[in-house]
């Protein structure tokens, strides 16, 4: 059996590098849980891996879940010397536990994109440099090498339950404290325009 070394980089900490070593009939979605486990990345988030050329130019995603048809997107021209043209591009798609990794590598100087959490996404670029024979009796995917470390978790860190009741206890102060401020500067004024308001508002509804 082979093994693929991949290294992975990542552009925001100039030291950050990662050698690792994963067989060849190992999918994707094996990829991206051990990249997930080893920098310490929550595992709910989704992610791609994007098969490029040799210009970093995507050419085909791989997401963990099924997200659907082929995606259209807009990709600057630079074959013309005279100037950059906008064109529509189709990206294929397929999804991380559908095939092996070695279907996709056409390549031995394979490059692909991880990109991990749409909403607040982190972009690894990973490199293939090495194509060898496994190991008896070793496990994969494995890390042969590593240097550097990520910044501090990206993901949202929702607050505890007390948090959320201090935080909604102040609003409620605050919303007091501008009604008495309103109520003493515009007076029955003010009343009588709120009334009006809520004639106006549709019972059922709430639409005005």
């Amino acid at each position: 059996m082979y093994i693929y070394k991949f290294r992975i980089t990542f552009e925001e900490v100039e030291d950050f590098l990662h050698d690792i070593e994963i067989l060849s009939n190992q999918t994707f979605e094996h990829l991206h849980y051990f990249i997930t486990e080893n920098f310490d990345l929550h595992k709910g988030e989704l992610a791609s891996f994007f098969l490029c050329d040799q210009r970093w130019k995507k050419k085909h995603e791989l997401t963990l879940i099924d997200m659907g048809e082929d995606i259209i997107e807009d990709e600057l021209d630079d074959d013309d010397d005279d100037d950059f043209k906008s064109k529509n591009k189709i990206l294929p798609r397929s999804t991380m536990q559908d095939e092996a990794i070695s279907f996709y590598i056409d390549d031995p100087r394979q490059k692909l994109l991880y990109e991990y959490d749409y909403a607040n996404p982190m972009v690894f670029h990973i490199e293939l440099v090495k194509t060898s024979l496994s190991t008896p009796g070793v496990e994969y995917p494995r890390t042969v090498h590593m240097s550097g470390k990520l910044p501090e978790n990206k993901n949202i860190n929702f607050p505890i339950i007390g948090e959320i009741e201090g935080d909604l206890t102040s609003m409620l102060n605050d919303n007091d404290e501008d009604a008495d401020y309103v109520d003493d500067l515009y007076g029955d004024d003010y009343d009588a325009l709120d009334d009006i308001a809520d004639d106006i508002i549709d019972d059922d509804s709430g639409i005005i």
